[in-house]
C-alpha cells in the first residue's frame, strides 16, 4: 500500500501557502533484505542471489561509466544526466569546467508503470 501526507509550501508566484500529497516512505530495504526477499521468491540461493545482485551493480556502474542506458526489462532503465554550472556565449567555451555534477536517472519501464497506476493509496493521519 502507497501512503501520502499533506504537505505544503509557500507559492513563490503568489506568495499564499499551497498543499499537495506528498509519499511517505514507510520503510528501506538493505541489501540483505532485498537478498532475502528475492531468494524466497525463486529457486536461488541466497549466495547466488547475493553474487548475481553485486555483479549486476557492477556491471550497471561500468556501463553507465562508458556513457551507456542500461536496460534492465520490465523494471526500467538507468542513463547519466549532466548538472551545468552555467551556460556560455560561445559554443567554443564549453567544456568539462561547465559540469557541475552527473546524476544517475532512472525511467521505470511501462509495464512496471502501468502495474503501479492500481495501487491502493492511502492518507496518512497527521
Amino acid at each position: 500500500m502507497i501512503k501520502y501526507k499533506i504537505s505544503s509550501v509557500k507559492s513563490p508566484k503568489s506568495g499564499l501557502k499551497v498543499y499537495f500529497p506528498s509519499i511517505v516512505q514507510v520503510a528501506h530495504l538493505s541489501f540483505d533484505d532485498v537478498v532475502t526477499a528475492v531468494e524466497k521468491e525463486c529457486t536461488l540461493t541466497r549466495a547466488d542471489v547475493r553474487g548475481a545482485l553485486s555483479a549486476l551493480e557492477y556491471v550497471v556502474l561500468k556501463e553507465l561509466k562508458q556513457g551507456n542506458t542500461v536496460r534492465l526489462g520490465g523494471v526500467g532503465s538507468f542513463r547519466l544526466t549532466i548538472v551545468s554550472k552555467n551556460g556560455e556565449d560561445d559554443a567554443a567555451n564549453v567544456s568539462a569546467r561547465n559540469i557541475a555534477r552527473v546524476r544517475t536517472h532512472f525511467t521505470p519501464s511501462g509495464a512496471m508503470s502501468a502495474a503501479l497506476q492500481g495501487s491502493e493509496i492511502n492518507a496518512v493521519v497527521q
